[in-house]
């Protein structure tokens, strides 16, 4: 056991850690905090009981007034739907770095939309709709940056269109009398509804804006809506 005590008195923002023993020597920054250490000697995967620690000893480290940086990286790199909506669930990637020479990244930490700070473990899915990532980082010597925040979109859903008909059929026969009118209704929670399209008997799509009349025979009407992130639900 050894305690760091400076003869002016000044403690350091970092410290630096040597272990000297049988199989080398070993150096480690330490927190701007109270730590206990265990020091275990490890030969090829096997604990050494009797290993000789031959010195232990602590350095102040140089001042360190910079933070550390981090910068974000998205799979897929761009949104690959519209409206910078991506239509796929990506993975965010965090990476850090610090200064030559200075006291090393402590961790990254993120969060969604003002929640708790989450500790950065490696790479992490997204969620569905639209949310605002926080994500920060501290060195060693306790400088932080400025928190950073990135806003991710994603809608991985379709919209839902109905039909509705003006007029009820003649039960016995299943035509329609007088003169009907379809109407489409389209929802979707994420994206929004972007356009609703429809044709008669598979001629070319039309955009879809009021009732549409019924021509007289019969008839197949098709129809389908795509939300704002570009997904389309497949044709009714």
């Amino acid at each position: 056991k050894k305690q760091y005590d400076p003869a002016n008195g000044t403690y350091p923002s970092w410290t630096k850690l040597t272990l000297d023993c049988d199989l080398g020597v070993m150096t480690q920054f330490l927190p701007n905090r109270e730590v206990t250490l265990l020091i275990q000697v490890i030969n090829d995967g096997t604990l050494l009981t009797t290993a000789d620690i031959d010195d232990v000893s602590l350095t102040a480290g140089s001042d360190d007034t910079t933070a550390p940086t981090t910068s974000l990286s998205v799979s897929p790199n761009s949104p690959n739907g519209s409206n910078s909506f991506y239509t796929t669930i990506p993975t965010i990637t965090l990476s850090v770095s610090d200064d030559a020479g200075g006291s090393g990244v402590d961790k990254p930490y993120y969060t969604w939309d003002g929640g708790a700070l989450i500790p950065y473990a490696g790479p992490f899915a997204t969620l569905e709709g639209s949310h605002t990532l926080l994500y920060i980082s501290s060195d060693v010597a306790g400088n932080a940056e400025v928190a950073k925040t990135a806003v991710i979109k994603v809608d991985t859903g379709v919209p839902v269109t109905t039909a509705g008909v003006s007029l009820a059929p003649n039960p016995a026969s299943g035509w329609y009398g007088g003169a009907p009118t379809v109407t489409l209704a389209s929802t979707d929670g994420t994206s929004g509804v972007g356009g609703i399209y429809y044709n008669w008997d598979g001629a070319a799509m039309t955009p879809y804006s009021a009732a549409i009349a019924v021509p007289s025979g019969a008839h197949t009407l098709n129809y389908y809506a795509a939300d704002g992130a570009g997904n389309a639900e497949p044709v009714k």
